[in-house]
């Protein structure tokens, strides 16, 4: 448990290679392996450490990960959380397959996944996962990467899934090849565009997994925009872009995170309340919300809502005072002010892994 409390949380680090070996990812990984130095007792306790949360950060990682766990048939079953992050360069896709095909059976375990790994081929397939695994995923994130369109039918075979992450780049071809998807198990879905919405072959993004995704329980929302245009056009047509998943689940939300953000993770773009309190409108039973801009959340009216955060980038002038939005707010119990640097490392759920109550 000590060592435990001396290693930061994983939803602060970020693994990516662009961050230097100089990260406080790296740092923490050189701390874990400095652990298991000291003796025969921290060495047990700092390999589980270790190895309950593996990231992938080259191509070369994964035979070399293979021959470990084949060695040593004891570190398998620690493994928590596998990250696949590293670049497939063109004409490895088969080789890739084919490791993860053996990796899979030995990390009877893992219950976290994450697959955002860019390949250097435009018709690249989504990776086939071992059937045995799928059913044990609990969280599952798909990268930019990955084929949203192509990893559907995988889900059909995720039982036990409560939380899933999605990055979209690019817009869905069509609707008449995919399967319809009952998630009976999620709560959680964080969708992240990375597109100009207002293009109107984008739109369907939302509409097919609001109308191809059956999803009975989900109670946690989350939807960030990432442009490079923030016009108010943009803006307008975002609500439109928004409402096929708010108005399919909004009746059973409790939590809903609405970001509209630079490319670069910064600058919070405000849109108009009209348009974020149609989004409340459509969420009666919501309790918890998160946005970004500070003066464009101040108008905003919820009977039960309990729980404000708000994304900024800098603190705002002058005390603000919990009464000033209990006028329209009249459940409000807490208000968070979220440092919006922390939204490149974090991501967008921030706000969940750090509940306010």
């Amino acid at each position: 448990f000590i060592l435990e409390c001396a290693t930061p949380p994983n939803i602060y680090l970020d693994p990516a290679i662009c961050r230097g070996p100089s990260s406080a990812w790296c740092q923490m990984l050189r701390q874990l392996k400095s652990f298991i130095l000291v003796c025969r007792v921290w060495r047990d306790v700092g390999t589980n450490i270790l190895y309950r949360c593996v990231v992938i950060r080259r191509f070369g990682q994964i035979p070399a990960l293979l021959r470990t766990l084949q060695g040593d048939p004891k570190l398998g079953p620690m493994i928590h959380e596998l990250q696949i992050r590293c670049f497939v360069p063109r004409g490895y896709s088969t080789v890739f397959e084919q490791a993860l095909a053996q990796l899979w059976p030995l990390c009877p375990s893992t219950t976290r996944l994450s697959l955002d790994h860019p390949m250097d081929d435009p018709h690249h397939e989504f990776p086939s996962v071992m059937d045995s695994i799928l059913p044990s995923i609990v969280d599952l994130e798909i990268g930019p990467d990955c084929c949203f369109q192509r990893a559907l039918p995988s889900l059909l075979q995720c039982t036990g899934l409560v939380a899933l992450s999605v990055h979209f780049l690019e817009s869905m071809d069509g609707a008449d090849d995919v399967p319809f998807v009952l998630l009976a198990s999620l709560e959680e879905l964080h969708v992240t565009w990375n597109d100009r919405p207002f293009q109107s072959q984008n739109t369907i993004i939302s509409a097919i997994i609001s109308d191809r995704c059956i999803m009975p329980r989900l109670k946690r929302l989350t939807l960030v925009l990432l442009t490079q245009f923030p016009q108010p056009p943009m803006l307008a047509s975002a609500s439109t872009f928004y409402n096929p998943l708010i108005r399919a689940h909004g009746e059973r939300l409790t939590y809903l995170s609405i970001c509209f953000l630079s490319i670069s993770y910064s600058n919070p773009i405000v849109p108009a309340n009209k348009e974020i309190q149609s989004y409340l409108d459509l969420c009666p039973s919501l309790q918890h919300f998160s946005t970004g801009g500070h003066t464009g959340a101040l108008g905003l009216s919820h009977p039960k809502l309990e729980y404000l955060d708000v994304w900024i980038d800098s603190l705002p002038s002058g005390r603000c005072e919990l009464s000033n939005w209990q006028e329209h707010l009249p459940a409000l119990r807490k208000i968070r002010f979220l440092d919006l640097a922390l939204m490149g490392t974090t991501g967008p759920r921030l706000p969940l892994v750090v509940p306010p109550d």
